[in-house]
């Protein structure tokens, strides 16, 4: 991961936030806390030793668990050992905790397209904080979206069928055909097969 490749464009953080109601000035010095980095298609985007609030400003990053090569139990079929969590496309605000080397349960982000991504420490926010409280506000705001997304996910995998769920992912998702296939059975709990058979149904009803 190349840190300072592309010029920030604080423009695309504003058009964000752009539905809350603070002073300009606020929002310019909310994204100047942010630094750009590059992320090359196939690449980890790799955690800090702080909480970080991350922006997309170009690309899909994929975001996942991967099996350890000494717990998995290998299946007929299967394909890899990598379980999708979710798939973060570009105009979006996500957070990431720290590196943790000791954690089994840390979650990895690789890019599925060439990406650049603005990232800023919580601990930088805070320092804002101090001279303009508005901030707060700003950042909450994200953290609000973030909750209201994972929410909107949960309920769509574990309460739709298989289909819907498909249909909303395509719906929501512009840039779906860019995903491999197995990462999106992976994220809808189907198998590839499955998918393989949804993916007929929506072509016939075209």
């Amino acid at each position: 991961m190349e840190p300072n490749m592309y010029a920030l464009d604080i423009k695309l953080i504003l058009d964000v936030l752009s539905a809350i109601s603070c002073q300009t000035t606020t929002k310019l010095l909310f994204g100047s806390c942010f630094s750009v980095h590059k992320v090359k298609k196939g690449q980890l985007y790799l955690p800090t030793a702080e909480r970080t609030m991350n922006f997309l400003a170009e690309g899909i990053l994929h975001e996942y668990f991967e099996t350890s090569p000494k717990l998995r139990q290998p299946t007929e079929g299967q394909h890899s050992y990598v379980k999708s969590i979710r798939f973060h496309h570009s105009g979006l605000f996500f957070p990431r905790l720290p590196n943790n080397n000791h954690s089994t349960a840390s979650s990895h982000i690789s890019a599925l397209s060439h990406s650049v991504v603005y990232r800023c420490s919580y601990a930088q926010i805070i320092e804002c904080y101090k001279s303009t409280p508005e901030i707060a506000d700003l950042f909450l705001y994200l953290l609000d979206q973030w909750t209201h997304r994972i929410n909107e996910e949960i309920i769509l995998l574990h309460e739709e069928p298989a289909l819907l769920r498909y249909q909303k992912f395509r719906d929501q998702n512009d840039t779906a055909n860019q995903i491999p296939q197995k990462f999106i059975a992976s994220y809808l709990h189907i198998s590839r097969k499955h998918l393989g058979r949804l993916n007929r149904q929506m072509l016939k009803k075209r």
